[in-house]
């Protein structure tokens, strides 16, 4: 619900309950007849007619209050619980994500990390030797970025020796 809906929603309570009091304030003053009241074995005599109706109205509202607070209570425990369990989390993620900069050598201002420096003079290429381009520096305009999984250089085959067999050869049977 948004934020202008539930000033007005309020509002209208409040206008609603400010209206019900001056109604019961103009009851009160207007009904100054005296009563007798016998109830049970309690016995009042003298009670004016505006205190027989709000004494019960007043009696109700404060048994209902005292009947929600528990659930108030409860709910406000909850709260301060999940905020709390909110802030160990988000230490434990930046304690991780310092972790996993520290481990990926991610430098902690959120520049990317310096490259190694490129090789001043290529050898000079002969017709056995490819040529391969420079190192090319990251763009200054470069984000920090993390990456999980760096993909693993190839490794080279390995022969296939009889030391190391690809297979097993099955057992011959008898």
């Amino acid at each position: 619900m948004s934020y202008l809906w539930q000033r007005f929603i309020h509002f209208l309570i409040a206008v609603i309950f400010l209206a019900i009091g001056i109604g019961l304030t103009v009851f009160v003053y207007s009904n100054t007849t005296s009563v007798n009241i016998d109830w049970w074995q309690l016995h009042f005599t003298n009670v004016p007619l505006g205190m027989v109706a709000l004494v019960p109205l007043l009696l109700g509202v404060v048994l209902g209050y005292l009947y929600h607070v528990p659930s108030g209570l409860h709910d406000f425990s909850q709260s301060m619980r999940k905020s709390r369990r909110i802030g160990e989390l988000e230490r434990e993620k930046k304690e991780l994500q310092h972790q996993l900069d520290r481990l990926l050598a991610m430098p902690e201002d959120g520049t990317p990390a310096a490259q190694p420096a490129a090789p001043a003079a290529q050898a000079e290429a002969t017709p056995m030797a490819p040529v391969t381009p420079p190192i090319q520096a990251a763009p200054a305009h470069a984000t920090k970025t993390r990456a999980v999984h760096e993909p693993k250089p190839h490794e080279p085959a390995k022969p296939h020796t009889p030391e190391h067999p690809s297979h097993r050869e099955p057992a011959p049977s008898a």
